[in-house]
């Protein structure tokens, strides 16, 4: 899934850099990544520990929808 999504993410990305802004804005795209990919891990860690791993196979569809209604959304916007 990364695959598909993460070169069209960068693609819509680049069409919203602002000029003069290039380097800021990619670096704190870049780090936002990151934190985000860091963040959920610790989360994962912590739900696997406390209540199990099977867990995180219920939890993770509930957590990815809104996420897939979001990029639908985004698309929709950007391909008018």
């Amino acid at each position: 899934m990364v695959a598909i999504s993460y070169p069209a993410w960068r693609g819509l990305y680049a069409r919203s850099v602002d000029k003069g802004k290039e380097a800021f804005e990619w670096s704190f795209n870049s780090a936002a990544n990151g934190l985000v990919a860091a963040s959920a891990a610790l989360v994962s860690g912590f739900i696997t520990e406390r209540f199990g791993f099977d867990y995180i196979f219920l939890i993770a569809p509930i957590i990815g929808i809104p996420g897939i209604i979001a990029l639908i959304k985004i698309l929709k916007y950007f391909t008018k």
